[in-house]
């Protein structure tokens, strides 16, 4: 050791040798120390870069297809004259008018929206497009699988106006004509199920429809589900053609029931005149037509909302779960830094011992501590742009849009290298200091006596008998005597084990709630079919009397499903609140023999009122026997519309899914809608399976779709898998970090305690008994870190799931739950690992020089 003289004399280069040198030294523990650092700091970065992604992606999206502004849809089941809807859009006077070209106000097809030269106006805004639009389910058999559809009419065109322009990633719009129909199908459900440009399909009555492109508009960004839930894209085949053949496929010539206008871009509209504009169409259209009808504005539209709501509440889950792991990762590094630092102990306190000032000998070790975060931060910024490519992938294969930036984020990029550099340099700090406020002495002692005290637990220690002889009790004194190294290795290897029971254990909860949901959607027969018709149909209608009359059906049970909206009594219908939510009400027979929802609680009568998921019951803060609003279709003296009801909770289902909500028949009459039907549950006869069963079915007239209740639990496997994706991502890079967290804490381990070892062996100890001692040690340190693990693992997957989950996905009920081989994968990695991990290092016991090992003085 140089003198302190020699030592003034230190330049950067020397500075540089050292440090290169303690790299050779310790390259094992610097490089997997980093990769423990890199790899919490690149799932950081890249989780945290999908919300800009997802943002601008939207933005450019929704802009270069020119999302409406105003849609108004006429109440289901009626049909408006082409041409009436857009007539009684119009304004007359210009009065209050904003300055703009009228020449650019026109309609999709080119020609002006109204027959004056002033163009069409809305409370003094002028329209830029407007288009009318027939909007028909229909049923879709795709080579054998027999589903839902929509089919969209409207004068889709390569203009450059709008609103909702049709975005084709393959082929080209389809021609009109019903001589030899073609569609346009969307994006999603075509790669789906594997449909290309050219393929045929069958819809409505068994008419073959050519595919001539693949695309999609705004408003199928993403799907609604022919259930109201998150199945759209799946179950739901969405088919765009020209308005006058779908007006001709669907025996609705010369009819519309959907209107959308964009107003002039130019012309500076705030959310709330958007509203307030909406109202104004609406108010007009009924007042000229007499038909029942609801608006939304183009930000309230079922894509946009979702998509855009998402993107702060995924973005919290994501940054919930690279903060765990990158906090797992961080406090490993620290744990591990410290023990390297604390090696060089003996070093240190030669160099006191000879007079070196204690900031000098203190550069050394802080050195490594700067080698792990630059190492740590260079590759995590690698792994962080492969897991941002991975999780672009995901984000394309899931939501497919006409424009997907994936800009690289330096901000993120530069929190996450902040977040790997401080936490190893922090740790090389304290050990450091710890190590040069010791006397010379005390630093030069060896083994456990280098703290310079043995504390409290320590000398209690020494007064204890335990039993066996001294090498049986030395893995308990060894590790009782340092409590403080002890607490540290455990919460290091716990840390990560909190990771990996908090993702894996939100796979685990998501896998248990589809799984409920499942259970309750296929209750009774699993064959059973689930039937929807195109419209409201009296039961005495023959569409309805050839399904109850079909040879391959057991049992019908009819009903009716309607849209519909809960809140709370004492909340306005017109005030926004997160209490009120969108329902999928049917109204059947409690009674009947087919099918009908599990209760887990209800009052003495149940069909006197709506039964509700547990999950709706809880969002709304109501259980049986309370009073809730709801709003929803009904036949009044004026025709269909909606209306607002007080009812009663009746009774609570155990169905994840909040949106399904039940009614008995008798309600039917109540609505105006005694005696008609647009759904029911039919039982295969004995020997028909289900398959037979739907294609008899979904061959009757009417019918849009025949839903084996096995297909949808098939479905919600499938759509959840979709959903959990990232959650696999983050899983494989946890089990990463704590099998590398693991391995280091055992080698590190048995570096600190080479000396002890060496004077083992020199006394005759053989290594396999060394080996042993060691062992035992890192099992107990890995059953402490594994209960450490898995119990604030609990506590951090609680907090996410009622914090984060319940707010990112309020339509689904997601319950704790741990599966077996999550507290079998945490023991594996918390006990056996860690146990296992020193056999690795038998090579280096045996080749240790004992002479070297235990000289005290160089």
């Amino acid at each position: 050791m140089a003198s302190e003289s020699t030592v003034s004399g230190y330049t950067g280069s020397l500075w540089w040798r050292w440090s290169w040198r303690d790299l050779r030294a310790h390259w094992v523990a610097v490089i997997t120390i980093a990769l423990v650092i890199a790899l919490g700091t690149g799932l950081y970065a890249g989780l945290g870069s999908t919300s800009k992604w997802r943002t601008l992606a939207y933005d450019r999206s929704f802009a270069s297809l020119h999302l409406h502004d105003v849609r108004l849809s006429l109440t289901e089941g009626t049909f408006a004259p082409e041409g009436s809807l857009l007539a009684a859009s119009q304004e007359s006077s210009t009065s209050g008018a904003s300055d703009v070209d009228h020449d650019r106000i026109s309609n999709a097809a080119g020609g002006p929206v109204s027959g004056d030269d002033t163009g069409a106006h809305l409370d003094g805004i002028a329209f830029e497009a407007a288009r009318e639009r027939l909007v028909i389910a229909t049923g879709v058999d795709t080579d054998g699988e027999l589903l839902a559809g929509r089919l969209i009419g409207a004068e889709f065109r390569d203009d450059s106006l709008g609103p909702d322009l049709l975005w084709l990633g393959e082929g080209r719009l389809a021609r009109p004509g019903t001589d030899h129909p073609e569609v346009v199908i969307e994006t999603k459900f075509a790669e789906y199920y594997g449909i290309g440009v050219g393929d045929t399909i069958v819809i409505g009555d068994g008419i073959a429809i050519s595919v001539s492109g693949i695309g999609m508009a705004p408003e199928e960004f993403w799907v609604r589900g022919p259930e109201g839930s998150l199945l759209g894209h799946i179950d739901l085949a969405t088919l765009y053609t020209d308005l006058a053949t779908a007006q001709a496929l669907s025996g609705r010539p010369g009819e519309v029931n959907d209107l959308l206008v964009r107003f002039d871009p130019r012309v500076p509209i705030s959310d709330d005149q958007r509203r307030s504009l909406a109202e104004s169409l609406l108010e007009r259209v009924t007042a000229t037509t007499a038909i029942s009808a609801t608006t939304t504005t183009g930000d309230e539209s079922y894509a946009a909302r979702i998509l855009y709501d998402d993107i702060e509440t995924d973005q919290v889950i994501f940054n919930a779960i690279s903060l765990l792991v990158l906090g797992a990762a961080a406090l490993a590094a620290f744990n591990l830094i410290s023990r390297i630092v604390d090696t060089q102990r003996h070093e240190i306190g030669i160099g006191m011992a000879l007079g070196v000032s204690r900031w000098r000998l203190g550069v050394r070790p802080v050195l490594i501590g700067v080698q792990v975060g630059v190492i740590g931060t260079l590759v995590g910024i690698a792994i962080g742009i492969y897991i941002g490519s991975l999780m672009g992938d995901l984000l394309d294969q899931f939501t497919p849009l006409p424009v997907s930036p994936t800009p690289f984020q330096s901000s993120v990029y530069g929190r996450g290298a902040l977040l790997g550099v401080i936490p190893p340099v922090v740790a090389a700090l304290v050990a450091v200091r710890r190590a040069v406020l010791l006397e010379p002495v005390d630093a030069l002692a060896i083994g456990h006596l280098g703290s310079g005290r043995t504390g409290t637990l320590g000398s209690w220690v020494n007064r204890v008998q335990l039993p066996g002889g001294s090498l049986a009790q030395m893995p308990v004194r060894n590790l009782l005597r340092a409590p403080r190294r002890t607490l540290f290795t455990a919460v290091g290897v716990g840390a990560a084990i909190t990771a990996l029971v908090g993702v894996t254990g939100l796979l685990d909860s998501f896998e248990h709630a589809v799984d409920r949901g499942v259970a309750e959607v296929t209750a009774g027969d699993p064959d059973r079919v689930t039937v929807t018709f195109d419209t409201f149909y009296a039961d005495t209608d023959p569409t309805i009397t050839a399904l109850t009359g079909l040879a391959e059906a057991e049992a019908v049970s009819t009903g009716l499903r309607i849209g519909g909206e809960v809140w709370p009594i004492g909340i306005e219908p017109s005030v926004e609140t997160d209490e009120s939510f969108e329902v999928l009400i049917e109204v059947l027979d409690l009674d009947n023999p087919v099918w009908s929802p599990r209760l887990i609680d209800h009052n003495a009568r149940p069909e006197d009122g709506i039964i509700l998921a547990a999950k709706a019951a809880s969002d709304l803060g109501v259980g049986v026997g309370d009073t809730i609003n709801m709003r929803h279709l009904a036949v009044v003296d004026t025709g269909i519309t909606l209306i607002v009801s007080e009812v009663e909770v009746a009774g609570i289902h155990p169905a994840p899914l909040r949106s399904l909500s039940y009614l008995d028949s008798g309600f039917a009459e109540r609505f105006g809608l005694g005696g008609f039907v647009n759904s029911a549950q039919v039982l295969p006869a004995d020997g028909v399976d289900r398959t037979a069963l739907q294609r008899a079915v979904f061959d009757l007239a009417g019918v849009t779709s025949a839903t084996p209740v096995a297909r949808v639990g098939e479905i919600f496997d499938q759509t959840i898998e979709e959903f959990i994706g990232v959650l696999y991502i983050a899983a494989v890079a946890v089990m990463l970090l704590a099998l590398l967290i693991a391995f280091n804490s055992s080698r590190i381990a048995l570096e600190e305690r080479r000396r002890e070892h060496a004077t083992m062996m020199a006394f005759g100890i053989p290594v396999r008994s060394v080996v042993r001692t060691v062992v035992i040690e890192s099992v107990i340190i890995g059953v402490l870190a594994t209960a450490i693990g898995i119990l604030a693992g609990l506590a951090s997957l609680s907090w996410m799931l009622h914090s984060l989950v319940a707010a990112s996905f309020p339509e689904f009920a997601v319950d704790l739950s741990l599966s077996t081989s999550t507290v079998v994968a945490a023991v594996v990695i918390g006990v056996v690992a860690v146990a296992l991990a020193p056999l690795l290092l038998i090579g280096r016991l045996r080749s240790m020089d004992l002479p070297s090992t235990l000289r005290v003085l160089e």
